[in-house]
């Protein structure tokens, strides 16, 4: 993915770089080696780099992947300190349903998955997962099968 990245930004074709970025970093998430922490400051600079460029289904996305990585703890300590939720997760399942775009759907209902989870709710993590298998064939090749699966069968 670097080196479309590179190659659309040397060219000025923006938006497909936006893309070539914004499908790494949900993934940057599970193939990689790197801390959490590390994972989260790369993923606040592309946030820059996305709002920079405009797209405002990439630069809802990239929010979304920085607001699954805190924890409940550091969710609530945001909210206490401002007043308001540090993202609005509800309002932005609806925006990506009313704009039909299965790629953004896809991150989102599987990190939505992994969330489930993760926090131990595990009866919505399998209703989660059972929707996700239509949506997964949708967006063949972005590698969220094996994400998908690795959680929904850890509950099988």
């Amino acid at each position: 993915m670097e080196p479309a990245r590179t190659l659309n930004a040397e060219l000025g074709i923006l938006q497909w770089t936006d893309y070539c970025v914004v499908f790494t970093r949900a993934q940057s998430l599970f193939f990689g080696r790197d801390k959490l922490s590390d994972i989260h400051k790369e993923n606040l600079k592309w946030l820059d780099f996305h709002t920079n460029n405009g797209d405002q289904q990439v630069i809802a996305n990239q929010k979304f992947i920085l607001h699954f990585m805190l924890t409940p703890q550091e969710k609530a300590q945001h909210e206490d300190n401002t007043g308001e939720p540090c993202f609005d997760e509800k309002q932005h399942a609806r925006t990506i349903g009313q704009q039909k775009n299965v790629t953004f759907q896809a991150y989102y209902q599987v990190l939505k998955q992994m969330d489930l989870y993760l926090q131990g709710d595990y009866k919505p993590c399998v209703v989660q997962g059972m929707g996700l298998f239509m949506t997964i064939l949708d967006t063949f090749g972005i590698c969220l099968d094996a994400m998908h699966r690795y959680f929904y069968l850890n509950l099988c």
